[in-house]
């Protein structure tokens, strides 16, 4: 698959295939992205696969604390957005529980689906990426970047993730559950497995912001 194709094809994944992915295929995309750039090639990753009983565990006792607690305690700043980053959260809200045909009123439909997506969307794998506490922003960076690297290298093989912040609102369970240690930060949640290609959730419209709202130039170049 071509990088331009891999890169557009790519989408977050709410619903999976319960069949399993060999560990062999897992590795060689860990191994993949283990090249991808960091601060002055600290390389602040570690990676964490997780699947079977142990998953299972992790699913049982986040929904748990989630239901009990949907705020959590992140160690992580939550952040506090802004009217337009909102309301681009909101849309893809809202295309979700149309795609799952669910009432944006319905509180308990959502509660029900929130809870789904705290369990990794009962995804047959899960990589769970944690870093020192020492590098701070830097290495948000890194796991971001890196993180990007497995997403694609996923694609590539017809593998399904998404990247996930909101089971991190509750890193004590990730800690108790995986024997993480109070000086690693645990930063991302991925479920990875085969797509259900099926479901509507995984095929509803995607946007993005046009690049010129994004993108300034200086000076304006002539062909522009």
């Amino acid at each position: 698959m071509e990088l331009n194709e891999t890169i557009l094809r790519r989408r977050s994944i709410r619903a999976f295939r319960p069949d399993t992915v060999p560990a062999a295929v897992i590795r060689e995309i860990l191994d993949l992205a283990r090249w991808t750039p960091s601060f002055a090639n600290t390389q602040p990753w570690e990676f964490i696969v997780v699947g079977g009983e142990v998953l299972e565990e992790l699913r049982r006792r986040l929904r748990q604390a989630a239901a009990a607690d949907p705020q959590g305690k992140p160690e992580l700043p939550w952040p506090d957005l802004p009217e337009k980053y909102h309301a681009r959260r909101k849309a893809v809200g809202l295309a979700v529980f149309e795609a799952l045909n669910l009432p944006v009123h319905d509180k308990a439909a959502r509660e029900q689906w929130r809870l789904q997506g705290i369990g990794f969307f009962n995804a047959p794998h899960l990589i769970v990426i944690s870093m020192d506490a020492c590098f701070s922003a830097w290495g948000m960076y890194d796991v971001g970047a890196v993180a990007q690297s497995i997403m694609l290298a996923a694609q590539a093989r017809g593998l399904g993730t998404c990247p996930q912040a909101a089971p991190i609102r509750h890193p004590w369970v990730f800690r108790e559950v995986l024997g993480i240690p109070p000086g690693k930060q645990v930063v991302l949640a991925m479920p990875i497995g085969y797509p259900d290609p099926d479901a509507p959730v995984n095929r509803f419209q995607r946007t993005r912001i046009p690049l010129d709202e994004l993108l300034t130039w200086k000076p304006i170049p002539p062909a522009l």
